[in-house]
């Protein structure tokens, strides 16, 4: 993982060959997966072909789609149509937590019209806009099902390198069609 906008079929891809942020698949009974510590783990899954997704969605891959770019790949690849999937978002920094400055802002400003311009400093909810991201491919937004849990405001529960940055571990969010 990069934090990019790469996605890879892993269909025929050994284990660690290329760099990306996301995997997709259709074989049965092959696990993908990524690792995180406050970036955003986002597992999709269409219910008509049966493909599935992985996204690690860090502010950067965020950014740039990554999510999207995913929900692509996989209508490219296996034929599937946003309003098919259903997407899981597990633990991540959330926006009560993740303040950026205005640089990293200013690169979401398109994500959330309601704000009223770029501040210095802002809290900034990666959940949100890789949510907003979703519906605006044409995910149904009650197929977005999101744990709400905070990395960093658990930390008895998660990792989280914004909290800890010596000690960080890293948490595995992984699916599998088995069928």
């Amino acid at each position: 993982q990069v934090h990019s906008n790469a996605v890879w079929n892993a269909n025929g891809v050994a284990d660690r060959e290329r760099e990306g942020d996301g995997l997709v698949t259709k074989e049965i009974g092959k696990w993908i997966g990524i690792r995180t510590a406050d970036c955003v783990p986002i597992l999709l899954l269409d219910s008509r072909t049966r493909a599935v997704g992985a996204v690690h969605a860090g502010w950067r891959g965020t950014s740039e789609e990554i999510v999207r770019r995913a929900i692509e790949k996989m209508s490219g690849e296996f034929g599937t149509i946003a309003a098919d999937v259903y997407a899981a978002i597990g633990p991540c920094i959330r926006g009560c937590c993740y303040e950026v400055g205005g640089a990293v802002a200013a690169r979401f400003e398109r994500f959330f019209p309601e704000w009223e311009g770029v501040q210095d400093k802002c809290k900034l909810d990666l959940t949100e806009a890789n949510q907003r991201q979703m519906v605006a491919a044409g995910v149904l937004h009650e197929q977005v099902f999101d744990c709400g849990l905070c990395t960093v405001c658990e930390d008895k529960e998660f990792f989280s390198y914004r909290r800890d940055p010596e000690n960080a571990g890293r948490m595995i969010a992984s699916i599998c069609r088995v069928a």
